[in-house]
C-alpha cells in the first residue's frame, strides 16, 4: 500500500461493517461460555469469565443487511474492580470486495463505561 496509505483503507473498512450481538440463548447461539474462575460467581466484574463467539459480520445494523463473513473470537472479563472485557476478533470475509481476507482485532472494552 505504501507510506501510510493502508490506515485509511483500514479505518474505513472497519466503519462499514458489523458485528451483530452475539446470542447467547435459543437455537443456533453464537456465543457460549467456555470457562470461569471458581471467583466468578462471586465477583461484581464477573472477573475470570471467558465466552467464545461465532457471530455473523454484515454491511449494516439493521436487519436484514447483508453478511458478508463471521466474527470469531473471545472475550474474557479481565478486570477485577470494575467491568472490563478483553476482546479479540477475527474478522473472516467470505463475500465482497474482501472475500477470502481476514482482520484480526484485540483490544480492551470498558462495558460500562459511559463516555460523552
Amino acid at each position: 500500500m505504501g507510506k501510510l496509505t493502508a490506515f485509511p483503507v483500514l479505518f474505513t473498512m472497519l466503519m462499514s461493517f458489523r458485528v451483530i450481538t452475539a446470542k447467547t440463548k435459543g437455537k443456533n447461539p453464537t456465543a457460549a461460555l467456555v470457562a470461569h474462575a471458581q471467583t466468578t460467581s462471586t465477583s461484581l466484574s464477573f472477573f475470570g469469565l471467558v465466552n467464545m463467539v461465532d457471530d455473523p459480520l454484515t454491511v449494516g445494523p439493521e436487519q436484514p443487511s447483508k453478511l458478508v463473513g463471521r466474527a470469531h473470537g473471545f472475550y474474557a472479563s479481565s478486570s477485577q474492580e470494575k467491568i472490563g472485557l478483553l476482546c479479540t476478533l477475527n474478522f473472516v470475509f467470505k463475500e465482497g470486495e474482501y472475500n477470502g481476507s481476514s482482520l484480526a482485532v484485540l483490544g480492551h472494552n470498558p462495558t460500562m463505561h459511559v463516555y460523552g
